[in-house]
Formats: C-alpha cells, sequence, structure tokens
C-alpha cells in the first residue's frame, strides 16, 4: 500500500495510462476521464512518470509533478534492427511529426506524415506530405495503435503509390478488434510495439528509457 503519509518516498510509473484519450468530454455530463484518474493516481505521491503520453498537456491534470518519457530512441534502435535500405519514416498525421522525426534520427533517416487530400465527397487519398513513397521501404510509427483502422487504410494507398515495403512500429501496442489481423491483410509486412501494454507484438522494451528517467529525476 502506498504511504500517503509521507509521499515524498514515493514515485509513480505509469508504462500506459489507459485513459489518456479520454481527455475531453464526449457526451454532455461526462467526466473529462483521464482529469479523474490523473487526480486519483496522484494521492500518496510525490512524482509520477508516463511512457509517451498521447498528449503531453493531459500531465498537468496531475496534482504532483509529472514527466513524459519517450522511448522514441528505442522505436529507432528497433528499425534499424529491421536492416531496411534506406526507410522512410512516417508518422500517421501532422501531430504524430515530432515523435517521428524523433525515431528517424536515430538513424538520420527521412522523415514525413501522412496528409489526407479530399479528392470528392467520398474518395479521399492518403500520401506523404512532400516524400514520395515510391520505391521505398516505409515504416510508419505512433505512440498507439488500437483498432488500425487508419493505419490499414494508409497502407493499402501506400501499396498503390509503389511502397517497397510497410512495417509499423508503436508505443502501446492495444490492437484490439482484430487489429493485427487487419494490418497484415492491408500488406504490413511487420508489427511492433513495446512492452508497456504486453502482446504477441512487444519486441520493444521500455524499460530502459524508464529507468534512467527515474534516475535522473528522482530526489535531485
Amino acid at each position: 500500500a502506498i504511504d500517503a503519509a509521507d509521499r515524498s518516498r514515493n514515485t509513480l510509473v505509469i508504462p500506459y495510462l489507459g485513459y489518456a484519450r479520454q481527455d475531453r468530454r464526449f457526451f454532455r455530463g461526462e467526466p473529462i476521464s483521464v482529469r479523474a484518474v490523473a487526480r486519483a493516481l496522484s494521492c500518496g505521491i510525490e512524482r509520477a512518470f508516463v511512457v509517451d503520453i498521447h498528449d503531453p498537456g493531459t500531465l498537468d491534470y496531475f496534482d504532483v509533478p509529472a514527466d513524459d518519457i519517450t522511448i522514441a530512441p528505442a522505436i529507432g534502435g528497433y528499425v534499424g534492427d529491421l536492416r531496411l535500405k534506406d526507410p522512410l519514416i512516417l508518422a500517421p498525421d501532422e501531430g504524430a511529426i515530432e515523435f517521428a522525426a524523433d525515431v528517424a534520427a536515430v538513424g538520420g533517416w527521412d522523415c514525413d506524415f501522412l496528409q489526407k487530400t479530399r479528392l470528392s465527397g467520398e474518395e479521399v487519398r492518403i500520401a506523404p506530405k512532400t516524400v514520395d513513397a515510391a520505391g521505398r521501404e516505409v515504416v510508419i510509427v505512433d505512440d498507439i495503435i488500437s483498432t488500425g483502422g487508419t493505419l490499414a487504410t494508409a497502407a493499402c494507398m501506400l501499396r498503390e503509390q509503389g511502397a517497397a515495403s510497410i512495417h509499423a512500429a508503436c508505443v502501446h501496442g492495444v490492437l484490439t478488434s482484430g487489429a493485427y489481423t487487419r494490418l497484415r491483410a492491408a500488406g504490413i509486412a511487420s508489427i511492433a510495439s513495446s512492452d508497456t501494454y504486453e502482446n504477441a507484438s512487444s519486441f520493444i522494451s521500455a524499460a530502459n528509457a524508464i529507468a534512467t528517467a527515474v534516475m535522473e529525476n528522482v530526489h535531485h
């Protein structure tokens, strides 16, 4: 049990904050779930660490100092181990470009984000904003993959645009509702996630990043 009387001795590490995307009211009368969870988790602790939280602004909901730990370098290391030829690192949208850039920095690889362009009332094109995917070995990276629907659609379009191969890597591999099967059917050659949410695709460890952050910050 947490000793609430001496919170200075207690540090909380949250590998995966499950309510991170519940950061607004979707229906009238609903609570902002992640705010309620963050405040509850703040009881009896001095500091909190969260691994690659979906929106860093959510850290402000904690009643104690809270820090985000990124494992983008570890994902970059995994990409390097794939030994792809001149990989192109893609974020699924502009909001994730900073994370993708941190992954790409590990190997000095090209980086871009996927942009949706509406061609008609029913037709949408998804393609890298500036870099041509034709002939490239593409790795789509994100903080979380849940149903994988958007990622599967993007993969199909990248194949049509001539990508040599498509891979996916994320921090939190929730992979619900048949996501793994959906992604493989879309032509994604490999799928990897970290052990913050363990499953069969957890090939990347967050342990070193967590240990380093805690050792550098706790009681300093």
